[in-house]
């Protein structure tokens, strides 16, 4: 099966997980600053997201790489509502809140929030 690995430059890449272990993300600031995580297929990036293991310093990392990921292609919109139910919203400052609930794409997919 495949998952998802960053490697020591914080490259991305897609490689071959052995008996379903989890893959363990680390320096994700570095690679939130390349593009290559954008190419991800749904399955692939929802699945990182959702692990236990995805290693961020707090929840709005998390919910900037969900905007960045669905903002990169116009065709991942219906993808946002999966998506945001993995955010821990409830953690997120009013003010992070407020600016979502204010986005295009939020806005233009009301179930979401």
């Amino acid at each position: 099966s495949s998952g998802i690995t960053a490697e020591d430059g914080g490259m991305v890449r897609a490689h071959h997980q052995e008996r379903g272990q989890p893959v363990l993300i680390t320096r994700w600031n570095k690679v939130l600053n390349q593009c290559h995580w954008k190419h991800l297929l749904f399955q692939v990036f929802n699945k990182l997201i959702i692990s236990d293991e995805f290693n961020v310093k707090n929840e709005e990392q998390v919910l900037k790489a969900v905007l960045e990921w669905v903002e990169y292609c116009s065709s991942r919109a219906p993808y946002l509502h999966r998506l945001l139910q993995h955010v821990r919203l409830h953690t997120l400052p009013d003010f992070t809140l407020q600016q979502l609930e204010n986005h295009e794409l939020v806005r233009a997919e009301s179930p979401c929030l």
